[in-house]
């Protein structure tokens, strides 16, 4: 683990009692990010970066069969537990967790990768265990538009203060692993979803 993914851990090990509470404000879009995962009753799927699980009843209710969740931090995985108690999950760095089952169907992560330094290498190790031809949706934190523009100095003052960096070029890092892979932005740049489907063997 590297310094600064120390920090991360250390970080949430200290929210984790107050995360629910204090983000659903600004976490936003978790249901439409699991529609754009396009789930067929039964299909394995990896929650990464799972936190405290909010991802997991959605998936639940898209008749996820199988769900995984990848999470650094111990105390959020055990408030994971409590929310989906048929989950598997796994306390692990996303560039290291394994995984011995079938290769997953969807992958999901939402506001994980932007708090991750090298989140390249969490998302190719990661990718490693999904099937070909699956599908990946990331929902993380943008740059603000238009008329919002001028605010997004201040935002990633912000952020910083987090951890966070917004405006990660997924697409590009996804280019040529998947068939397709198209992002939406929504609330004035606030987040965006990409989506990527059809994994490369």
């Amino acid at each position: 683990m590297t310094p600064a993914g120390g920090r991360v851990e250390r970080f949430y090990r200290w929210h984790a009692p107050i995360y629910d509470v204090t983000r659903r404000l600004f976490l936003a879009d978790r249901a439409r990010a699991v529609r754009a995962l396009e789930i067929r009753p039964g299909d394995r799927v990896v929650d990464l970066a799972c936190g405290t699980g909010l991802n997991l009843p959605w998936l639940r209710r898209a008749s996820a069969g199988e769900r995984i969740g990848v999470d650094l931090t111990l105390p959020m995985l055990e408030r994971a537990r409590r929310r989906d108690p048929e989950a598997h999950l796994v306390h692990s760095d996303l560039r290291h967790w394994e995984w011995e089952g079938e290769p997953a169907d969807c992958m999901i992560c939402t506001y994980g990768l932007s708090m991750i330094p090298d989140w390249p290498a969490a998302l190719a190790h990661s990718l490693g265990f999904l099937r070909p031809g699956g599908t990946l949706v990331i929902l993380d934190f943008h740059h603000l538009q238009g008329v919002l523009r001028a605010a997004n100095p201040a935002m990633r003052a912000w952020f910083s203060c987090f951890g966070v960096r917004p405006g990660l070029p997924f697409e590009e890092e996804l280019t040529g692993r998947f068939r397709t892979c198209r992002s939406e932005v929504r609330h004035g740049g606030w987040n965006r979803i990409v989506v990527a489907q059809g994994a490369h063997p």
